[in-house]
């Protein structure tokens, strides 16, 4: 008996493949979805890095209170030593900025037994994206142990000490506690905390040219009126802006301020919200300080 083949299941069969056409309409229609989604998606994971960043740099502040609350009324200092090693986010192991393997030791930082459940200093993730060396080892600097977080330099500072000079990023002295709490004439407008970083090589070796090849952690908020050689204040987030958290606890988000001395560092979006001290001064003007650049 002859077999013959049923035309119409061939013809279906044929129909139910794509055909080339059809393949590239989808392909087409795919690439146009993604090209709309993607930046949608990137602006979300940003959105998300500048809560976490809120979150951290909140934290970071009621850590700050706490620790005044059983230290006399006195913050947290910014270092402990003259030996540049002991500072409020931990102990190193070197004295400089550009060491060889610098092992930061947080459970040896003042302000760690009031961290919570991080027990340590928690990075801010814009940062750790812009620098993603930072965690290593092998990155050279002692400041990555901050989290990417500067620490007003005044507020960390013993008024006792004031009318010395700071020197620079160096302090010369070995400072006991910060400022006293109950001093502080106006909390919600002097910043304790805020994003924070400068130039580095990608060893981590601290530049201070704009042109560096990456923007790495600092631990410190220099004075804008200080004639300090880098500015370190970091507007890393959305629209060149920067978190910073105030001494009563709220948390801002606020403008670089571009100016004609610092336009090169602008570019890199290092910089002040401010020209003026005012916002730094715990004090409100009412203790004398001389701050003096080093380099």
């Amino acid at each position: 008996m002859q077999i013959y083949p049923c035309a119409g299941e061939c013809r279906r069969v044929l129909r139910s493949s794509f055909t080339l056409i059809e393949l590239l309409i989808v392909i087409g229609i795919i690439a146009i979805l993604s090209s709309m989604l993607l930046p949608a998606l990137a602006q979300s994971k940003r959105k998300a890095h500048e809560v976490k960043c809120v979150s951290n740099i909140r934290q970071l502040a009621m850590a700050n209170i706490y620790y005044a609350n059983d230290a006399n009324d006195y913050l947290v200092p910014l270092t402990t030593d003259g030996a540049n090693k002991e500072w409020w986010w931990g102990v190193s192991n070197t004295d400089t900025i550009n060491g060889g393997q610098v092992v930061i030791d947080p459970t040896k930082g003042p302000i760690y037994p009031y961290l919570g459940n991080s027990k340590e200093v928690q990075i801010c993730p814009t940062i750790l994206q812009l620098c993603p060396k930072m965690i290593e080892p092998e990155f050279k600097s002692y400041e990555k142990g901050s989290g990417g977080y500067g620490y007003n330099v005044l507020l960390g500072t013993h008024p006792k000490l004031w009318p010395d000079s700071f020197n620079g990023m160096f302090a010369p002295w070995g400072n006991a506690s910060g400022f006293p709490v109950s001093r502080i004439e106006k909390p919600s407008s002097v910043v304790m905390f805020g994003d924070a970083g400068t130039p580095c090589d990608a060893s981590g070796n601290v530049s201070f040219s704009p042109l560096a090849a990456l923007i790495g952690p600092c631990g410190q908020l220099m004075l804008p009126e200080s004639g300090a050689a880098v500015p370190y204040g970091h507007f890393r987030h959305t629209g060149s802006r920067g978190n910073y958290v105030w001494a009563d606890g709220h948390v801002s988000s606020l403008q670089l301020k571009k100016v004609t001395q610092y336009a090169s560092y602008n570019q890199v979006n290092l910089g002040w919200h401010t020209d003026s001290n005012d916002e730094f001064d715990p004090s409100d003007g009412k203790i004398e300080y001389t701050f003096s650049w080093g380099w």
